[in-house]
């Protein structure tokens, strides 16, 4: 691994990412998180292309369009079906699903690039269903495999900023949980 000007863009590209992304779990809006999360991965695959990570370049690459599908069904989707699967959203799911695994077997890159297919689902299924609290779960995970993904292609900004959106994303959980029990108390 060499600290030259390539590596460093890698490194700047990880941390704005990084930025993208955490305000994710600190947000409840649906449309500024999809608009972060496209924003963030377009972030990562540079970084992740610029260090050779071919298997999270693709799991970026899909995850931006699943992303841009989202953004525009939702933004065309009548509103009393944006609370609820539809049998579209399940069919994509299908469809984002097996991207994923074929993109997987043509880049893999041993055990480690694995880690990006695993991360890439868990945030797949939690931003394709409904519940915020899921999606906050599957965040922890998500995170989790992200992490020791960048170990694997020495991306240490990636490592410190998944550790980082770890924390976020459980300090997110909390503050949604106790803002659960906060309204479900007003409501009694």
């Amino acid at each position: 691994m060499q600290f030259d000007s390539v590596y460093i863009l890698s490194q700047v590209f990880v941390v704005i990412a990084f930025l993208l992304i955490a305000s994710t779990y600190l947000n409840t809006n649906r449309e500024r998180q999809l608009i972060s999360v496209i924003s963030g991965n377009v972030l990562f695959a540079l970084s992740m292309g610029l260090l050779g990570g071919w298997t999270g370049v693709a799991m970026c690459i899909i995850a931006i369009a699943r992303d841009i599908a989202s953004k525009i069904i939702y933004a065309n989707s009548p509103p009393q079906t944006r609370l609820k699967n539809t049998h579209l959203d399940y069919c994509l799911l299908v469809l984002w699903v097996s991207l994923l695994s074929v993109a997987t077997y043509f880049t893999y890159d041993g055990f480690l690039s694995l880690f990006s297919y695993f991360a890439l689902l868990a945030f797949t299924v939690s931003i394709w269903q409904k519940n915020q609290l899921l999606y906050r779960i599957l965040g922890v995970v998500t995170r989790f495999c992200w992490g020791i993904y960048m170990f694997g292609i020495m991306n240490i900004a990636g490592v410190v900023t998944e550790t980082l959106l770890f924390i976020i994303v459980i300090v997110g959980l909390i503050h949604y949980i106790k803002e659960q029990k906060k309204s479900l108390a007003s409501d009694v």
